[in-house]
């Protein structure tokens, strides 16, 4: 009996190492059977076993339910609707993905793909999908798989979109590939597979840009007869959807970047497309020819320049259908962005062309039409190609199509068209006045699912409404009056001053008035938490803020609306040439709206003061700006800041003291003065008074800087500066350098004959923390022998304001204290 025991219990050990090993490669099922059996043989044992199932997670509950995955693949394979949704609702992890993979079911899958094209591939390939999302392992082995080339092409030309998604997948992940010159040579295949449709969906276009966008795709090669390039260029027939379209200039753009392919093909399949007399060919030839101009616009030009060519198409769209001619004006608005493709098309018949196209009946030609006559017109300089009742009628079309339009392309167009119009001030002024289409301008900008070109379009829109004239010097003017001068004649100087009349500030605030009205500034705030954002836009919506802020009425508005946040949130992390513009303008802006406004309030629970202080320190540091004006308000900001607490202070100090410093003694009277203020602020902190108080040569070398801006021509910079000593004089070491100055004794004399009551009060407040230093004579002495007695009986004698002469007594008293003088009568 015992032998017989001895050995059931040897077997059992067996079936639970076996267990182990099967649970090791996934195949849960024959672990959990080879368990159970384990459990009969010994039941003694029965406690230890289930605590095995436990740890090898086999037991419901436990995590994941125990599957047969061959038996579920089989099913799937065949078309079983219950294993297909079993595996749906399972692989959705890691875990349970990688024990697929280890039970050797993804087999089963993967010899499907070479079989012809089932009714259920699209099952299969969502299941390998989900398996290449959620496992590494899944990944790997897939990549083995396709290492064999003999399977590789049968594999991929029959693929389902959903197999050629899990293909991507394993292609983007870069360590289960041991060869770079494999990946490349499947990513060839693959998008060769995705380019064997007749048309590209933009779901499959979504696949080639990822492919192409991998960090290192280089050593792609293509065979020459490839499709991709006659298959993405039918997709960016103007027909098409946007969504393709976009794609496709994606790709296209990649596939330039990378060099598999030349713009020669390019160019060769648009002048066959144009000459071979057929329909079809032609819209798709003009419409790969407006793109190059995005792509390629060099090449795009040297064709379009060709004699002859333009000529040919042009009979053609005359006669032919909308599709031609829509096609034909999208050819003309893309070569705007040539000069000399816009002086071809202001030169010859085409303009007449255009015009006639804005009145047929077609909703999109007619607002393209309008888009391409409003962009020659906008780019036409002095010249006037469209006569004001044509104008007035196609400012008409694009805003009915802003308003009404029922596409997307076509408010598309009308945005871009009215964002050329407004270049114009008439037209300018004629939009801040339209409410329904600033309303519907601020939609577009609030929407979540808006394309962003739409937004980038509506921006520009509101940014020409409420841009100012640059600030220029004498001698820009002057340049700027010979150059319209000698553009233009008597009556085209006379039409420009009366535009420029337009532009004043006058009319400027008013726009920005009603921008500001319509709740430009909310819009704003919703934009800022929309991953619709790019440093361009970025960069339109400070420049209108900074616009909007000119004005000091407006100020408390847009603080009110949340215009801070929506500028602090813009402001560059990094720096680059692009940034550095960016950061300009939103620090500017914020120093605009910082100078009116009082920080304690401004701020709320979604903004710390300290927030504004980077940007305004980048902004101040910077050595080249458009102007000083931005450096002089941002100051005025950073002084109004330095009001609220120590923390400020002490913010600023110690990252902008350098410079600040610097500013003390520039040249221009109007820094010199903003620097001193805000010293006089920032001294109140410990941490920016040890500066001059630490009692090194530095600290005396900037008390003689304080004592020499006390003499300044200009008062407030005077006051300032006295202010600033006033509350350093409590600190002894500032009290010994004033005296230990040259000329310190004799201009402190000078401040209190001051007429200003607001200078001889700070005066008299240094010279009583003078004379009443703790340790020694020596500052009271020096005082006494300048004439000091009879300055302070003089400020008591002639001053009206209480304080003052209370400081004054209190300085007499001092020197009594001291026996330097007598008690006075």
């Amino acid at each position: 009996m015992n032998e017989v025991v001895a050995k059931e219990n040897g077997s059992a050990e067996v079936l639970r190492r076996q267990a182990k090993m099967f649970a090791e490669e996934g195949k849960l099922l024959d672990a959990l059977r080879q368990l159970q059996q384990a459990m009969v043989l010994a039941p003694a044992d029965k406690e230890a076993i289930i605590k095995e199932m436990k740890e090898l997670r086999l037991l419901p509950g436990e995590g994941h339910e125990v599957h047969d995955w061959e038996a579920l693949a089989k099913g799937l394979c065949e078309g079983d609707a219950t294993a297909t949704e079993k595996l749906k609702s399972s692989l959705v992890d890691k875990e349970t993905a990688t024990a697929f993979v280890r039970s050797g079911a993804l087999g089963l899958l993967l010899d499907t793909l070479l079989l012809p094209l089932l009714d259920h591939a699209a099952e299969v390939g969502y299941v390998l999908l989900l398996l290449t999302r959620n496992s590494e392992a899944a990944c790997a082995a897939i990549a083995e798989w396709l290492r064999h080339e003999d399977t590789r092409p049968t594999a991929m030309a029959q693929s389902s979109l959903e197999t050629q998604k899990a293909l991507v997948n394993v292609v983007l992940s870069p360590s289960v590939w041991h060869s770079t010159n494999a990946r490349n040579s499947v990513v060839c295949q693959l998008v060769e597979a995705i380019c064997t449709a007749k048309s590209l969906t933009s779901d499959r276009l979504d696949l080639l840009v990822q492919l192409f966008s991998m960090k290192e795709p280089v050593g792609l090669k293509l065979p020459v007869e490839s499709r991709i390039l006659p298959t993405v260029l039918k997709s960016l027939d103007c027909r098409l959807d946007e969504r393709i379209r976009s794609r496709a200039i994606v790709v296209l753009a990649h596939l330039l970047r990378l060099k598999i392919t030349a713009t020669a093909p390019i160019q060769k399949y648009v002048v066959d497309g144009a000459r071979s007399g057929k329909e079809e060919e032609l819209i798709c030839a003009l419409s790969s020819f407006a793109v190059l101009f995005t792509v390629d616009p060099q090449s795009a030009e040297s064709l379009f320049l060709q004699d002859g060519f333009l000529q040919e198409i042009l009979a053609d769209a005359e006669v032919e259908g909308v599709g031609i001619q829509t096609a034909l004006l999208g050819l003309a608005s893309a070569s705007c962005t040539s000069k000399k493709c816009r002086e071809v098309l202001l030169s010859g018949d085409y303009m007449r062309f255009f015009l006639k196209c804005t009145t047929y009946h077609d909703e999109r030609l007619k607002c393209l039409a309008a888009l391409v006559v409003v962009k020659l017109e906008s780019e036409g300089g002095q010249k006037n190609f469209v006569n004001s009742e044509e104008q007035s009628r196609l400012a008409k079309i694009l805003r009915g199509m802003l308003l009404e339009g029922r596409e997307s392309s076509t408010k598309s167009m009308a945005i871009e068209g009215i964002a050329h119009a407004t270049f114009n001030s008439s037209v300018k002024e004629a939009v801040s006045l339209d409410k329904p289409v600033l309303t519907c301008l601020l939609d577009v900008v609030q929407q979540r699912d808006v394309d962003a070109i739409l937004i980038f379009g509506a921006l520009t829109i509101l940014d020409n409404l409420t841009r100012y004239r640059p600030v220029l010097s004498k001698e820009q003017q002057q340049v700027q009056d010979l150059k319209r001068m000698a553009a233009a004649g008597e009556t085209g100087d006379q039409k420009e001053r009366a535009g420029d009349k337009l532009d004043n500030e006058t009319y400027v605030d008013a726009r920005c008035s009603r921008v500001l009205e319509v709740g430009v500034v909310k819009a704003f705030g919703q934009l800022t938490k929309t991953s619709a954002k790019s440093e361009r836009i970025n960069a339109l919506m400070a420049a209108i803020l900074l616009s909007l802020a000119t004005q000091r009425m407006h100020r408390g508005t847009i603080v009110q609306q949340g215009g801070l946040v929506a500028l602090v949130s813009i402001f560059p992390q990094t720096s680059s040439a692009e940034k550095t513009t960016l950061a300009i303008t939103v620090a500017h802006a914020l120093a605009k709206l910082l100078i009116s406004v009082d920080p304690r309030l401004a701020f709320g629970s979604a903004l710390s003061t300290t927030n504004a202080v980077r940007p305004l320190l980048v902004l101040l540091t910077m050595r080249d700006l458009p102007n000083e004006l931005s450096r002089f308000e941002t100051l005025l900001a950073l002084t109004n800041l330095a009001s609220v607490d120590d923390t400020i202070r002490n913010l600023i100090a110690r990252n902008g003291w350098s410079t600040i410093e610097d500013l003390l003694i520039v040249e221009h009277g109007m820094l010199r003065r903003a620097a001193v203020e805000l010293v006089c602020n920032l001294v109140v902190s410990v941490q920016a008074a040890v500066k001059f108080a630490d009692g090194t040569a530095a600290a005396a070398h900037r008390v003689g800087v304080l004592i020499a801006l006390c003499t300044d021509d200009d008062a407030a910079t005077r006051s300032a500066a006295t202010g600033a000593l006033a509350v350093l004089s409590g600190y002894e070491p500032v009290c010994r350098a004033i005296m230990n100055s040259k000329s310190g004794v004799k201009i402190l004399l000078e401040l209190l004959e001051e007429d200003d009551e607001g200078i001889r009060h700070r005066a008299v407040v240094i010279t009583r923390n003078l004379i009443c230093v703790p340790d020694g004579n020596g500052p009271a002495e020096a005082f006494v022998k300048a004439g000091g007695v009879r300055a302070l009986k003089d400020v008591v004698q002639k001053t009206k304001v209480k304080a003052v002469v209370e400081f004054a007594i209190e300085g007499l008293k001092g020197l009594v204290v001291r026996k330097l003088i007598g008690v006075p009568k």
